[in-house]
């Protein structure tokens, strides 16, 4: 019993759930807790939103999904717009994403390569300075961008790309 409309908040939660397991999906105490803070917050996101988008995931591999409403927005955004600007603390899963999204339209043939970036410097650093040739200077920006790939295809997929130039590292 209780307020009307947080008894329903309730009710829908514990709806999207069983949806969710109906579709053969797992619930674990992190999935509850991001529908509850999404109830909880009425906004027009439910858990069966975060759960039917599938990114990229290989043999053995869980699919890469949206973990809250603002990861939701911003793969909804990658996915309806040529340029997408990710702004947010660190953390929040924008370069995690932004790879996951793009692995899936690479696998789904929406693209046929990648070209990956990072800012050469942090703000008010110097690289000329920094030891090392280009490459070694670049390499600390660039593993998160590895590291992603690495966690999301099978190791021999990965260095194929790599390799064959369909990812490339300017």
């Amino acid at each position: 019993s209780g307020n009307a409309e947080a008894v329903e908040r309730a009710r829908a939660v514990f709806v999207d759930l069983e949806t969710a397991l109906r579709k053969g999906g797992r619930i674990d105490s992190r999935d509850f807790r991001l529908a509850v803070d999404v109830a909880a917050n009425s906004g027009p996101v439910g858990v069966n939103d975060l759960a039917g988008v599938q990114l990229v995931g290989s043999r053995g591999r869980k699919p890469v999904v949206p973990r809250t409403p603002a990861q939701l927005e911003y793969v909804r955004a990658i996915e309806g717009h040529d340029v997408v600007f990710g702004l947010g603390p660190a953390g929040t899963g924008k370069t995690y994403l932004a790879m996951a999204m793009a692995l899936t339209l690479l696998k789904r043939r929406v693209m046929r390569r990648i070209v990956l970036t990072r800012p050469a410097v942090e703000a008010g650093e110097a690289l000329g300075f920094l030891p090392g040739d280009l490459r070694e200077k670049v390499a600390p920006y660039l593993r998160p961008l590895y590291d992603a790939i690495h966690d999301m295809l099978d190791p021999e997929e990965g260095q194929r790309y790599i390799e064959d130039g369909t990812i490339e590292i300017a």
